[in-house]
């Protein structure tokens, strides 16, 4: 089965999925950026079929690719050229999808959001094409605006966790508990409701220590955090993929109050 994944960056956990899926299907990735500069992943090898939408060569390739797929799946709209491919393919009356976060997830006003979303989803809009929802919150979402003409269904993420066994195995547990926020430093993520719930939990609890890895808009707010004075507060700043099997090893619970992600 012949299927072509449209998608952002190289992110390494979808990287991952689509390294395992391109052993047992013929899989080519559209990736829509090389980079985004807010995060701080690295370079992580691709061992699939890929190309990136940056020259008029590539994107008249990956008009080939869509043409010719099975299965053609949509993670995006916002892009001009990722909307052509999706007309493309949904005037080609081909089977395709959209697999997303729930809408609304970039945090910007809910109407306005909504709006676009009829604009530039239009090709989506005008068709009964199944949407993946990336959690049943994703699905929840697309259904209540897209209505129960189509099939929905709730398709997460992938992590390949065997790297974090070796990290786990060589952990060694204390009196403290450690508490671990790892990720972008913004309001999406919720880091704003991490610092006040852990404000409110460090003064209660002696043996209670935080560990934070990553940067954002909300590191000035952490600098001025009064969580910083104290011995209780570990910031690590920006860290790899690589790295964060290790880091995990470390902490006693994970929080992740995210505001947008349906993992």
């Amino acid at each position: 089965m012949r299927i072509c994944l449209q998608t952002d960056i190289p992110s390494p956990y979808q990287i991952e999925l689509f390294d395992e899926l391109a052993k047992r299907v013929s899989l080519a990735v559209i990736y829509t950026r090389r980079v985004d500069p807010c995060r701080h992943w690295g370079a992580t090898q691709l061992n699939h079929i890929h190309l990136f939408l940056d020259t008029d060569q590539t994107r008249k390739l990956a008009l080939q690719w869509v043409s010719c797929a099975d299965l053609v799946i949509f993670t995006q709209y916002a892009h001009r050229p990722v909307r052509a491919l999706m007309n493309r393919r949904h005037a080609s009356r081909q089977p395709w999808c959209f697999w997303a976060e729930r809408p609304g997830a970039t945090g910007k006003s809910p109407i306005l959001g909504k709006v676009a979303r009829r604009i530039l989803l239009r090709s989506l809009r005008s068709s009964t094409v199944p949407i993946w929802g990336i959690g049943t919150w994703g699905v929840l979402g697309y259904r209540a605006e897209f209505g129960s003409s189509r099939k929905y269904y709730n398709v997460p993420y992938f992590s390949n966790l065997s790297r974090f066994d070796a990290a786990f195995e060589l952990r060694s547990v204390g009196l403290n508990r450690t508490v671990l926020f790892a990720g972008r430093l913004m309001r999406r993520k919720g880091f704003d409701i991490f610092l006040e719930a852990l404000s409110r939990a460090l003064d209660k609890a002696d043996n209670l220590r935080a560990l934070v890895a990553g940067t954002g808009e909300l590191e000035a707010t952490l600098k001025s955090s009064r969580l910083l004075k104290t011995s209780k507060f570990d910031v690590l700043g920006p860290r790899t993929y690589a790295e964060m099997p290790e880091i995990f090893a470390k902490a006693d619970i994970v929080c992740g109050p995210s505001r947008i992600d349906g993992w």
